[in-house]
């Protein structure tokens, strides 16, 4: 049975699912408190009936919290471990206490918590066999597919019927009903949780199973969603009134049997028919909507058969347009086949270009930076040209001081040869003083010799005079000979100093002729630093020129590689455009209308 659930429904089924988890949790936690307080209205709702056991207090709020992660809860390893861990403690608690019952054990579980107070109120077998099979069934719950849905249904079924009886036995006032035998009845918060519990694993799986069912928008979900709810009320409660009847005595069991027969089967009856008319009125308006869609259909039909026609007319216009698409998907190859030779010359020139222009790129580098050095040189040439103009400008100060100073010693060598020439003729003067003062000492000592003994100190004078004389003579004759020297050398220093002069001369015109040609080999050379330095500049910017052509080629050649590549998918495209234009033609020479 595929029916898809309510939407409206689904939620609602699951809002209850999460109210019976948070009921099953907060009404045992009151109890609990009840417990410990001794509040009795709080441990039993009713005075003198069964309270609930703490033990069974925590069972349920430990299925409560099973409920409410399986409900609300991401689903995930830790939850599912954990939602498994407690179920498990729950049914494990259940046949636990089911196991003392049928081996009279004393001090189970259930008389752990509140010992003192608990007295013979213990876990009914009833309320242990509801954890077992809810255990079970919170397990089963979180399987998934349809059978983790049907084993849920199943495991929950003999708690809401356990519970059923034991509230018809609270209702009705039948001991009986809420226990086995002598055992310890099930409380009367037990039945009411154990219900709601029960509704709520299911509810929390509104597209599984039984519930599917119920939560559909179909007439059978909505007949069980009506008739169940009632049944069970209503049969209950005729039960009760049947029941209380006998007990006042207003009727005895035979006849009270035949009013609670009578009583159900009109109360069935009425509910049958009035779902039976929902039902004929659903059948009617499926009646009218089978007309509408036979009304439809036959439209349907006739615009099917228009729309035949149509498509008979597009299919012819695309008879033609396929004829056209192979004929443009022919040339297009055609075209792409031209394009893709073109595209693989053109990349062919393109590398080949690239790698020209990359030599010539080194050549322009090589030739940049061999224009830098020589700008270098160049500058440094005519650094060292502008020392040599001045070195040569010093060197011809320099020559022309010596010239005025080798002119100055001419002149002075030519008054010392003068002086020399005025000594010579004071020697002269004075040789001949010398010749007469030594003839003036002969005449002298010849007269001292006449004189005798009188003449004697004139005669040593005259020997006195004679020997002056002599060394005049000699000294002159030495001073002569020292002139002499002297003219002579003084003769050619003046020659030399002459010839000096001359060579000065000629040095001074030289230097200034060599001063001349470093001004102009300077100009030269620094024309040339200027010409290199241009050179130099022109080589870097042809190297930014050569570097964009590069990059020009490249983006060339990277277009020219997507040209070609386009050329090829052009191709390609072209390729299985004509494919499908065949498709098309096979499929439309196959589809005849």
């Amino acid at each position: 049975m595929n029916m898809p659930p309510v939407t409206s429904m689904v939620v609602r089924f699951k809002a209850f699912s999460r109210f019976a988890a948070g009921f099953t949790i907060v009404v045992p936690c009151l109890i609990l408190i009840g417990w410990g307080l001794d509040i009795a209205v709080l441990k039993s709702l009713v005075p003198g009936v069964k309270a609930m056991n703490p033990a069974s207090a925590v069972m349920f709020i430990l299925a409560g919290v099973v409920l409410l992660l399986q409900t609300v809860g991401a689903r995930g390893t830790f939850r599912r471990r954990m939602t498994a861990t407690l179920a498990t403690v729950v049914m494990l608690v259940g046949l636990l206490r089911i196991a003392g019952y049928l081996f009279h054990w004393t001090g189970g579980v259930d008389t752990i918590l509140y010992h003192a107070k608990l007295g013979n109120n213990l876990m009914a077998v009833g309320t242990a066999v509801v954890f077992v099979m809810m255990g079970l069934a919170l397990i089963f719950a979180e399987v998934e597919g349809r059978s983790g849905g049907r084993n849920t249904e199943f495991l929950v079924l003999p708690p809401m019927l356990i519970s059923l009886l034991a509230l018809l036995g609270y209702g009705y006032q039948i001991r009986e009903l809420c226990s086995v035998s002598t055992y310890v009845p099930m409380s009367l918060h037990t039945a009411i949780i154990t219900q709601v519990l029960s509704f709520g694993i299911l509810c929390a799986r509104p597209d599984h199973g039984v519930m599917r069912l119920l939560s559909s928008d179909t007439g059978g979900g909505r007949m069980a969603r009506h008739l169940l709810p009632a049944i069970v009320i209503i049969l209950c409660v005729a039960g009760w009134f049947r029941l209380e009847g006998e007990r006042r005595g207003f009727y005895g069991s035979e006849f009270g049997l035949a009013i609670f027969m009578l009583v159900t089967i009109t109360i069935l009856s009425w509910l049958i028919l009035r779902n039976a008319g929902q039902l004929s009125r659903v059948d009617a308006e499926r009646g009218e909507v089978a007309a509408a869609l036979s009304r439809a259909h036959e439209e349907l039909e006739q615009r099917v058969v228009d729309r035949t026609r149509a498509l008979a007319q597009v299919v012819a216009e695309l008879s033609d347009g396929i004829a056209m698409l192979l004929d443009v998907s022919r040339e297009i190859m055609n075209s792409s086949d031209r394009l893709s030779s073109g595209a693989g010359g053109t990349a062919t020139a393109t590398a080949e270009a690239t790698a020209t222009v990359e030599e010539v790129r080194q050549t322009a580098r090589m030739n940049t930076r061999d224009a830098g050095l020589v700008a270098t040189s160049a500058q440094h040439a005519a650094r060292i040209s502008q020392d040599g103009r001045k070195a040569t400008e010093d060197t011809i100060a320099t020559i022309q001081r010596i010239r005025e100073e080798m002119n100055a010693i001419g002149n002075s060598m030519m008054r010392l040869n003068d002086q020399t020439q005025s000594i010579s003729q004071i020697m002269s003067s004075v040789n001949a003083i010398a010749s007469q003062s030594n003839i003036l000492a002969v005449n002298a000592a010849i007269e001292a010799a006449k004189a005798g003994e009188r003449g004697r100190g004139f005669a040593v004078v005259a020997h006195e005079v004679k020997v002056l004389a002599d060394h005049s003579r000699r000294a002159t004759r030495q001073v002569g000979t020292i002139l002499n020297d002297i003219q002579r050398a003084t003769h050619l220093a003046i020659m030399a100093i002459d010839h000096g002069r001359q060579a000065v001369e000629v040095g001074v015109g030289q230097s200034v002729h060599a001063g001349a040609s470093i001004e102009t080999l300077a100009a030269s050379v620094t024309a040339a630093s200027e010409s290199a330095s241009h050179i130099a500049e022109s080589s870097q910017q042809q190297m930014v020129g050569m570097d964009q052509v590069v990059a020009a080629m490249q983006c060339i050649r990277q277009g020219t590689i997507h040209t070609v590549t386009s050329a090829r998918q052009l191709e390609l495209t072209a390729q299985h455009l004509k494919e499908l234009g065949q498709r098309l033609q096979r499929l439309v020479v196959q589809y005849k209308v």
